[in-house]
Order: structure tokens, then sequence, then C-alpha cells
């Protein structure tokens, strides 16, 4: 089991596993209705799922965590 690296913003919780494969954000009032899975290859976010957008706010946090977020760009 990967251990995860948690940050918080304002609204959501938002884990990286250590490895930096995979993660999760979840709404912090809202939960599951407002989560999802995160999906990285060499530092760069490849892939979301459980909302249609990805939300800013999880977007700015990856940003500030070093993540390259151009597929947002893209999709």
């Amino acid at each position: 089991m990967s251990s995860y690296k948690v940050t918080e913003t304002d609204h959501y919780e938002i884990g990286i596993t250590n490895a930096g494969e995979c993660g999760y954000f979840e709404h912090k009032m809202l939960g599951d209705d407002k989560a999802g899975g995160l999906w990285f290859k060499d530092g760069a976010l490849v892939d979301y799922d459980g909302v249609y957008y990805l939300p800013k706010e999880v977007a700015k946090e990856l940003n500030k965590r070093g993540v390259n977020t151009s597929y947002l760009d893209d999709n």
C-alpha cells in the first residue's frame, strides 16, 4: 500500500502517492460527490476522473506542488 503526501486547500484534500504515480482529491464538505482520482507520469498530470472538469483549486495546488498540469489546457 502506498503512502500519500496530503495537502489541503480551503475546500479540498489532495493526496499524491510518495511514488508520484497517482493520487486523489476530495471536497471537504461534499466528499465523494466532488472527488476523483489523479494519474501522473514523469511529474505531469496525464488523467483524472470523478468530475467533468478538474476544480481550479485542485489544479492550482498541483501546480504549487510542482506538477505539470498542461494536460488541462488540452482538455
